[in-house]
């Protein structure tokens, strides 16, 4: 590694903390919240998908925060698509409660806003 360009990041460090992806659920009365935070890439939406499935096998109504997530790309949205798709053929629904302004321009950008639209506050959680 060349110590004076910080360009090489030295592979045995750890990844910096906003890189982290973190995914919980939270149970809420009659659905679920799901907050995303921090870099929401490939290898995270491999994890996510995992728990998408489950989530769907509960059939119950989901809500997204993803208002810590640094990056949402575009594996995680395909999960989520499909994930909203499931919700739906079951009487569910999955809608933002919490929304990340980088998100938001990403999902602009490919035509995606309308489909992740976020809750309205008189909507509230629940």
């Amino acid at each position: 590694m060349d110590a004076h360009n910080p360009s090489f990041a030295d592979p045995c460090e750890p990844a910096p903390a906003q890189d982290l992806f973190r995914l919980a659920v939270q149970p809420c009365g009659s659905h679920d919240l799901l907050v995303l935070a921090g870099q929401i890439n490939l290898d995270a939406a491999m994890q996510l998908r995992e728990e998408a499935v489950r989530l769907a096998a509960a059939g119950r109504s989901l809500e997204v925060d993803w208002s810590r997530a640094d990056h949402v790309g575009v594996s995680a949205i395909q999960v989520l698509l499909c994930l909203s798709g499931a919700l739906a053929s079951h009487g569910g629904s999955l809608r933002i409660h919490g929304d990340s302004p980088r998100v938001r321009r990403f999902l602009q950008v490919a035509g995606l806003s309308d489909r992740f639209a976020p809750a309205k506050p008189e909507e509230g959680i629940g």
